[in-house]
């Protein structure tokens, strides 16, 4: 048996594709996904590696089998391999996770607007009901935020910000809070070109996050931030959505002002590093140079990069208010401690002396390990 890598054998392949994937728990969907073999044969390889005690079979209900990765039962010599194919095999397991997660964001919610470009691939006659949607999430949902945060990681950033959109509202419906802060941040902290709209959008799921976990005040800051960059682009929608849930914020806080949301001033174009552009000729690959793919850029457009700066900026300064110190925010967004304090400045906070009291702290910042 051959594969579409040329090696001879199925095997000497699964062990790399075993150890590349992204989780501790594998099917054979993301692993027949690099290869021309169907999943039949994956999962017979599969139960012969468990056999071997090269796998954990894992009791399910339902779905394909699940077999968990132990570590220390990998020690099997692995033949030598390009690391470009290595990578090709790993975007394609994450590629596939991807296009799946966009299958149960369409069938959670048939009519929504999106701006990733993987909702042209993914399948849209899966027939999955909403719960059955929702059951593939539970069991995949650490399989799948693994997949992103290898793709933040990495610096894949087109990839990081897709993931964000599609499980945006797959986590809100399965009411996996945390997990949605952390995976709109990876999006929030990533550099590519983001659509405005799905900009505004990412705020506004966080904003419903947080008033889901009665953080109103964050809330509020949120659907201010969603508003403000929605109405620069025309985006009613999503203005009206952020409009109401602040309402139910600061009715929770006892603050319901009455009057329009505030405009914000952005400040000056900030020193991030200047996107390379790329050309039309060459296909865009995750972890190559320049932003993301010229498909989505005509599809998307450009966010300004002070209106970046500024987003960022603001949600620093609400997690600082929290009670995190710079060198923890600086550590969850990956910019210096210097970077951190200047954009705290922008937002107009006013900075804690070294070791000074804080505000208590009810969950971690997003983007470190709890």
């Amino acid at each position: 048996m051959t594969t579409a890598s040329g090696a001879p054998g199925l095997r000497p392949v699964l062990h790399h594709l075993i150890r590349l994937h992204p989780g501790d728990e594998v099917t054979a969907g993301p692993l027949a996904a690099p290869l021309e073999e169907s999943t039949t044969a994956i999962d017979h390889e599969l139960e012969l590696m468990a056999a071997e005690g090269l796998l954990t079979p894992l009791p399910h209900a339902s779905g394909p089998t699940r077999f968990r990765r132990d570590g220390a039962n990998h020690t099997v010599p692995l033949a030598r391999v390009d690391p470009a194919r290595r990578w090709a095999w790993l975007v394609d397991m994450l590629d596939w996770y991807l296009r799946r997660t966009a299958e149960v964001d369409r069938a959670l919610d048939p009519y929504g607007i999106r701006s990733s470009p993987v909702y042209d691939r993914a399948n849209r006659r899966t027939g999955w009901s909403p719960d059955r949607a929702l059951l593939w999430l539970a069991a995949e949902r650490t399989n799948v935020l693994a997949a992103q945060s290898l793709a933040s990681l990495h610096g894949w950033d087109e990839l990081t910000v897709s993931f964000a959109e599609t499980l945006g509202i797959p986590l809100l419906r399965g009411g996996y809070l945390d997990d949605l802060g952390v995976t709109h941040h990876l999006a929030l902290a990533a550099r590519p070109p983001i659509d405005p709209l799905l900009l505004a959008t990412l705020h506004l799921r966080l904003a419903e996050a947080h008033l889901a976990a009665q953080d109103h005040s964050s809330a509020v800051a949120e659907c201010v931030l969603a508003q403000d960059i929605a109405a620069g682009v025309g985006g009613g929608h999503v203005q009206d959505a952020a409009r109401a849930l602040r309402a139910r914020a600061e009715d929770a806080l006892g603050q319901r002002a009455g009057t329009p949301p505030p405009t914000r001033e952005h400040p000056p174009a900030c020193d991030l590093p200047p996107q390379t552009p790329t050309s039309a000729s060459e296909p865009h690959r995750p972890g190559a140079a320049g932003p993301a793919s010229p498909r989505l850029a005509q599809r998307t457009g450009s966010t300004p990069r002070d209106v970046r700066r500024a987003v960022l900026a603001a949600t620093l300064a609400v997690r600082y208010h929290q009670g995190h110190s710079i060198q923890e925010l600086a550590t969850a967004i990956g910019r210096s401690y210097d970077m951190t304090r200047r954009l705290l400045r922008e937002a107009g906070v006013r900075l804690r002396p070294p070791g000074g009291r804080r505000t208590a702290r009810t969950a971690p910042v997003e983007g470190q390990q709890r």
